[in-house]
């Protein structure tokens, strides 16, 4: 039985394609993520400096800019394309006032991600507008304060069931399976049991024609025939 010649492309066929039409030559042009960590400040200001080296110095056509908040025991590393170059700061953040409560709902917990990305969207702006900002002897007064998660905050969305982990995304980004046709994975096809009335459309109580018939159905009734002419041409011969 013949089966249709298919046009199967892969998921990574289409992401390169639409990488070709919008002339970009690089997956992630956008990522943050935070974290936790017991190093000093300057050690893992080191560590992920020589991570960024080694990528841009590697295999990465655009190089790899951004931002680094180091605390003393979190870290939010932001990766955005509008960075003319990776540095990193060092700062003590605010104190959450009230209490966050990491059993609850849904929507309290995308709330809290969106405070979150909203502070990390303000410190952009600052320190594209200031390539010398600095966080280190601010007051608590002073507005720029605001633009820094506080460390409840971070340490209540790295708990939070509803976000995905760092690993996660990485797999998730850099598997690429195959995708399975359904016709592949069930035999017989399953056009053979469906009652040929449904392949007409009604309309107003009168049946239009039908659908076009399907190469495999093609050969079924050509095999019909075949074997319907068999028997008559045997017993002409025998009369």
């Amino acid at each position: 039985m013949a089966l249709p010649d298919l046009d199967v492309r892969s998921v990574l066929d289409v992401v390169e394609e639409n990488f070709q039409k919008l002339g970009l030559k690089t997956y992630a042009i956008r990522m943050i993520y935070i974290g936790e960590h017991t190093l000093s400040k300057e050690e893992i200001i080191r560590a992920f400096e020589k991570s960024v080296h080694d990528v841009n110095s590697a295999y990465c056509e655009i190089h790899v800019y951004g931002l680094l908040l180091v605390y003393d025991s979190y870290f939010v590393h932001i990766l955005e394309l509008f960075f003319a170059r990776w540095r990193a700061l060092t700062a003590h953040p605010p104190s959450l006032v009230g209490r966050l409560d990491v059993n609850g709902p849904i929507s309290e917990h995308m709330e809290q991600l969106k405070i979150c990305l909203n502070k990390i969207t303000k410190l952009c702006d600052l320190l594209k507008a200031d390539e010398k900002l600095s966080f280190e002897g601010l007051n608590a007064v002073d507005p720029r304060i605001e633009s820094l998660p506080e460390a409840a905050l971070l340490d209540f969305l790295l708990q939070s069931s509803y976000i995905r982990d760092l690993r996660q995304t990485y797999d998730l980004h850099r598997r690429v399976d195959d995708h399975q046709f359904y016709f592949e994975s069930v035999w017989p096809l399953p056009t053979h049991f469906t009652p040929r009335l449904l392949y007409k459309l009604k309309v107003d109580d009168s049946f239009v024609e039908p659908l076009p018939v399907m190469p495999w159905e093609i050969v079924k009734k050509e095999t019909e025939d075949e074997d319907r002419e068999e028997p008559q041409s045997g017993s002409s011969s025998s009369d």
